[in-house]
């Protein structure tokens, strides 16, 4: 397995961190994570480790801050070796909340209110819209985004607007169901429209300007967007 470089993240007192690197037990974007670390290097945040993930930051030789989860995932020699490095191990074993969902909630507990999520999906398509699912439970809590190696994921409730690449797609989805949407900036406009599971869907539009615009009167929206590695 490709190893990235061992980055130290700053060292700062714990009570001003507020940004945090969720990385869970699903595919793990090797290039990202390390163009993610190379970006932040030196800032203030901390790396949170679901449980099993820390399998893979072990063999790139990268330290979190902070293992959550049951660590019925985790290998031994792995706990060992980290909690030897000095990382905070915080075990939670009840099973009503997934390790990601333990970990955001660590995270907020903790004042880290500024979340990114690496690992989020993978083969198991039920755990991926469970970890969307979440999202939507606490994108009004905190400011949280999915990434992996080309989208950004977020969830809207009210009219936002971003720098974006003409010609690059972008997909938006009721989840489960948005009224009044109306875009700018897109190949295919929303006027006053909705957007539905199950009825109607927003997937493959594409951007016709640098900036896009999306406001809506009443429900959640569902963004998919390039993050071309501005993080």
């Amino acid at each position: 397995m490709q190893q990235l470089c061992c980055l130290k993240v700053k060292k700062l007192k714990r009570h001003k961190i507020n940004r945090c690197l969720i990385v869970c037990d699903g595919y793990i974007g090797k290039r990202l994570l390390n163009i993610y670390l190379k970006k932040n290097e030196g800032s203030s945040f901390a790396i949170i480790s679901a449980d099993g993930a820390s399998n893979v930051l072990h063999l790139l030789n990268i330290k979190p801050r902070y293992i959550i989860g049951d660590l019925d995932s985790i290998f031994p020699d792995v706990l060992s070796s980290f909690i030897n490095s000095g990382v905070s191990i915080k075990r939670i074993i009840e099973q009503e909340h997934n390790d990601l969902e333990k970990c955001i909630m660590f995270s907020i507990s903790k004042g880290m209110n500024d979340i990114t999520v690496i690992g989020y999906g993978g083969n198991r398509i039920d755990h991926t819209i469970n970890n969307f699912s979440i999202l939507k439970k606490y994108y009004k809590k905190c400011s949280i985004r999915f990434i992996d190696d080309e989208f950004e994921v977020f969830m809207i409730n009210k009219k936002t607007e971003f720098d974006y690449k003409r010609g690059e797609i972008i997909s938006i989805m009721g989840f489960p169901k948005a009224d009044g949407i109306v875009t700018e900036g897109l190949q295919y406009p929303l006027k006053n429209e909705s957007l539905e599971i199950g009825k109607r869907e927003g997937a493959l539009n594409r951007a016709i300007s640098d900036k896009i615009k999306i406001s809506l009167k009443k429900g959640e929206l569902l963004i998919f967007k390039k993050h071309f590695n501005t993080f």
